[in-house]
């Protein structure tokens, strides 16, 4: 992400996991919550109403 090419870009970073399966397991979780509380996979739609 310090490459020239991103730096104009703006991220939102949900969560940083410390190595590869560190990740997989947090993008799960995620993912769960998300079904939990909107009985979906849409992500982004839930993402929307968190931060209204």
């Amino acid at each position: 992400m310090k490459k020239p090419c991103y730096r104009d870009r703006e991220f939102f970073i949900l969560g940083i996991g410390a190595d590869y399966d560190d990740a997989v397991e947090l993008a799960g979780r995620i993912i769960s919550q998300v079904y939990r509380e909107t009985g979906g996979f849409d992500v982004s739609v839930f993402l929307e109403k968190q931060n209204r």
